[in-house]
């Protein structure tokens, strides 16, 4: 199965499509309700009040899982984060999104995450680039429009800044393009429910209803979802021992990104401070580097039938822990 996906990518993506809807059914066999959880104030007019079908909500999450590991796979190819070309990452994406029931269905996580992929694409652009300004334009833009529609991603905001000396040398006005694309959504959410409500309608909205600090209470979670996260946590930590082995035989801008994904899982971890509760929703936002690096571990274990065999129990796990009423 490895092999399959490093060749013919047009036509083995389109197979991710199918293989979303079937992990996804779930939404529509138990009938999934839409949830609005520590909303920011886009997310929270788009969620809130909405409730569409449960057949179109099992069509739409579906769709939006699949846009975003073809966006990780055009994230991993453009920027040559692995170090053979493969569409590996987006399945591991459709897998994982699958490890728990709870971490289904239209969310404002996976709403953002609709825009974190091409931030990441615009700051990995600015390496050694003259002309680096509209991309940490864009990159501000695609972080404030997440953070509208998920708060606890707000630390997206400072990651920037610091991403921007991560990829190289910075000079005006590329800082003040960063902060300009920053503001612009916030200021035009701004005036928006100004117009229709009140500028206090969006304070509240966007911050005085916030709880952070969640993560500190104790945990309502039950034996499925600490199942679910260990093995998260267990795939962090061999991503962070195999460091060294993810920058070599990688050019230096290769390098470079693939540091930035670190220092971005370092951010998303330090980020749950501005959790209400703790969930595994949440690690969906920072743990897709992760599709990313492991499938370097995959294409370069020696024994061919070890990466097969934990992409078939990744597949039954992910299918089992959808359909496990069935059983």
């Amino acid at each position: 199965m490895l092999q399959l996906f490093k060749s013919n990518h047009f036509l083995n993506t389109l197979l991710l499509l199918p293989i979303a809807l079937a992990l996804h059914a779930s939404i529509y066999i138990y009938g999934q309700e839409v949830e609005a959880t520590d909303c920011g104030i886009m997310g929270f007019y788009l969620l809130d009040d909405w409730t569409p079908t449960y057949f179109w909500h099992w069509i739409l999450a579906s769709g939006v899982v699949f846009f975003q590991a073809v966006f990780i796979n055009r994230l991993s190819i453009i920027h040559r984060l692995n170090n053979e070309v493969n569409i590996l990452p987006g399945l591991l994406w459709i897998l994982w999104s699958a490890f728990h029931p709870g971490m289904m269905g239209l969310q404002a996580n996976s709403l953002a995450l609709l825009f974190i992929l091409p931030g990441m694409s615009q700051l990995m652009k600015c390496y050694k680039n003259r002309r680096s300004a509209l991309y940490l334009f864009n990159a501000g833009f695609f972080f404030s429009l997440s953070s509208l529609l998920f708060f606890p991603v707000s630390w997206l905001i400072l990651f920037g800044f610091l991403a921007m000396f991560t990829m190289g040398s910075v000079r005006f006005p590329e800082p003040q393009q960063f902060l300009v694309g920053l503001i612009t959504p916030y200021l035009l959410s701004f005036f928006s429910v100004y117009y229709f409500e009140s500028a206090q309608e969006f304070v509240f909205l966007q911050w005085e209803q916030q709880e952070i600090l969640g993560v500190f209470e104790p945990w309502d979670l039950v034996r499925n979802e600490y199942i679910s996260g260990s093995i998260f946590v267990l795939f962090s930590l061999i991503a962070l021992v195999n460091l060294q082995f993810y920058q070599a035989k990688k050019e230096i801008f290769a390098q470079r990104k693939v540091s930035l994904l670190f220092v971005y899982l370092l951010f998303g971890f330090l980020g749950v401070i501005f959790l209400s509760e703790f969930d595994l929703n949440y690690l969906l936002i920072i743990l897709w580097p992760l599709t990313i690096l492991l499938s370097d571990n995959l294409y370069q274990m020696k024994n061919p039938l070890a990466p097969e065999l934990f992409l078939w129990l990744l597949i039954a796990y992910s299918f089992f822990m959808q359909y496990q009423t069935l059983f």
